[in-house]
């Protein structure tokens, strides 16, 4: 059932066109890769400078996250369903599926430590640059596996 539903996404004339079109196809890709450059490098000041101990709210890194983690979102789906059949069986997409569910969740855990705990937030500032890098790399993984 699962693989007739990914086919009939495939399928459908928006990603048949991402599909079909190399251009179409390399352009989303583009946008995804800048995407998470934008985030991972904005998350990366952030972080660090929390990190030394200095108060990262005077830095406007943070601010280009959401917007960088929903291009990347958005970019990353339609990728996906362009070969959804062939990435569903595909070992590197599924550990990045679930580390970046790891990495959303611990945004959460993020805010809720921001007004807590010095340990919480640092924890929780490591976690996020170990869990995006794993992102990264296991996109790369994609093409390989």
């Amino acid at each position: 059932m699962l693989m007739e539903w990914l086919t009939a996404v495939e399928d459908l004339s928006l990603v048949r066109a991402f599909r079909t079109h190399a251009n179409l196809y390399a352009a989303l890709s583009a946008a995804h890769i800048l995407a998470f450059a934008v985030l991972v490098g904005a998350l990366a000041v952030h972080h660090v400078t929390l990190l030394r101990g200095a108060d990262p709210t005077g830095t406007p890194a943070l601010a280009l996250a959401a917007p960088a983690l929903g291009v990347a979102l958005a970019t990353g789906v339609l990728l996906f369903a362009a070969r959804a059949t062939l990435y569903i069986e595909n070992p590197a997409m599924l550990a990045k599926l679930g580390v970046i569910a790891l990495a959303i969740a611990n945004v959460a855990l993020f805010h809720f430590a921001r007004h807590r705990s010095t340990r919480l937030r640092a924890a929780s500032a490591a976690t996020s640059l170990a869990a995006w890098s794993t992102v990264i790399v296991l996109g790369r993984w994609i093409a390989f596996v």
